[in-house]
């Protein structure tokens, strides 16, 4: 019969809890310090699909439609099939940061599509159409009279 003084000892769920409080706040300090000395994370970017017959057909609609600063440069990379059925092939895309994929997909009507992007799967934006807005028609009244001018 086994001795209970050599089983090992059960942590609870107490214990753990105080572990990974202490263990997320030395990383955070860690983080803050690192951050104090200047260190900046590396930034992240986003794959924007370009076809000529869709609604981002260029670069140059690309930048305008995302208000970017240049026009962006383009790579051909593979896209991922959704069933094994289906034949592997090359897109277009643009490469933007993490803030003008945030613009693009606020204001776009989008769909995810499956990658290789720098050596990983990712997914790239493949815009489909700009989002019905009824924004900018002013006040309560304005929008009323377009509302009636439609019927």
């Amino acid at each position: 019969m086994p001795d209970d003084s050599e089983a090992t000892p059960v942590k609870s769920k107490a214990s753990l809890d105080d572990l990974m409080d202490r263990l997320r706040e030395e990383r955070w300090c860690e983080a803050i310090y690192q951050y104090s000395k200047g260190y900046k994370s590396p930034e992240i970017f986003f794959p924007v699909i370009i076809r000529p017959t869709t609604f981002i057909s260029s670069a140059s609609k690309l930048q305008e439609y995302a208000e970017l600063q240049s026009i962006p440069e383009t790579r051909t990379i593979t896209n991922i099939p959704d069933s094994p059925s289906e034949p592997t092939g090359e897109v277009t895309v643009c490469v933007v940061t993490e803030k003008e994929a945030s613009r693009i997909r606020h204001k776009s009507e989008f769909e995810k599509v499956l990658v290789w992007f720098e050596d990983e799967e990712r997914f790239a934006i493949f815009v489909i159409s700009p989002k019905a807005r009824d924004e900018g028609l002013g006040t309560r009244d304005e929008k009323a009279r377009v509302e009636d001018s439609l019927k």
